[in-house]
């Protein structure tokens, strides 16, 4: 497929983006643009566009009209060389800001949900299984808790930002990581330390703003390689480091929240999801326990 600036602009202008400047250069074009994210910092990427490769000193170019601007360069295409790359198709599902027509209470939207965990395309779908279970995943945890959940995801990989963060209320705030894996999600030391990285810039660029305090960090996938000793461990340790819990979601117990919820919706922002999310391994059971401790007090409507 032939790569257009005309095309591109089109695809980040309906993903949210701003357009600063476009301008063609020796052999391509840089397209400027610009994005809020969910506190209102301006975040700055230089599109690089061309039918052929770059050469060196095509790419020290398109670095330098980065650099001026404050902006992250990035390759729309394949390339080699020290500017991240990243081909059409993928482009335009991280960018472009794909639109979910399902709603997370539909049996297709949940089973979707289900087989993009476990990095599978289900029939109808078109894209990355893993990003667009990233997206699934934002969409569920929305109508879940009732409040805003922003994506960082895919967007915003080249800066090493976990998928989102979720504040439902003033009571509550997580990041999140989803982890579509065929055969399960590995919790590894190393991967420990980039969820410790992800909580520690959190903390330090807002520590100075009325932020709520982060409660939890999630980790959903389709499964968990590691046993359920071994997730508590890892939970436990991350709790001493940095002071909250590791919980490890699976799809289909997020799906079974879902199902709860979508009989009385109106609860949501009553539930204690800092509870819920303090459990290393989160279970739909506690949902509806809570549902159940709310109805009781006829209060809310359902």
């Amino acid at each position: 497929m032939k790569i257009t600036v005309s095309k591109v602009i089109r695809t980040i202008l309906c993903g949210g983006f701003q357009l600063l400047k476009a301008e063609s250069k020796p052999g391509f074009y840089t397209l400027i643009c610009y994005k809020l994210d969910e506190f209102g910092s301006e975040l700055r990427y230089c599109f690089v566009i061309s039918s052929n490769h770059l050469n060196r000193a095509q790419m020290e170019i398109a670095q330098i009209e980065a650099k001026q601007y404050g902006a992250i360069p990035i390759i729309v295409g394949e390339a080699k060389g020290d500017i991240v790359s990243i081909e059409w198709v993928k482009f335009a599902n991280i960018f472009g800001g794909p639109v979910l027509s399902l709603s997370p209470i539909e049996k297709e939207f949940q089973d979707n949900l289900v087989m993009l965990s476990f990095d599978k395309l289900p029939r109808g779908l078109v894209g990355y299984a893993d990003d667009l279970f990233e997206q699934y995943v934002n969409s569920a945890l929305i109508f879940l808790m009732g409040g805003p959940v922003k994506s960082y995801g895919q967007k915003r990989r080249f800066e090493g930002k976990p998928d989102g963060i979720a504040i439902p209320n003033d009571n509550f705030c997580a990041l999140y990581d989803a982890k579509a894996y065929r055969d399960g999600y590995e919790i590894s030391i190393s991967q420990m330390r980039q969820f410790s990285s992800y909580v520690e810039d959190f903390e330090n660029r807002y520590k100075n703003y009325n932020v709520p305090r982060l409660n939890s960090f999630l980790v959903i996938s389709g499964k968990f390689q590691q046993r359920e000793n071994t997730l508590e461990k890892r939970s436990r340790s991350f709790l001493a480091d940095k002071h909250i819990p590791l919980s490890f979601l699976t799809s289909i117990e997020l799906v079974e929240m879902l199902k709860h919820i979508s009989e009385y919706p109106g609860v949501r922002r009553a539930i204690k999801w800092s509870h819920i999310f303090s459990e290393t391994i989160p279970s739909s059971e506690s949902v509806k326990k809570e549902i159940q401790i709310i109805n009781a007090d006829h209060i809310i409507k359902r």
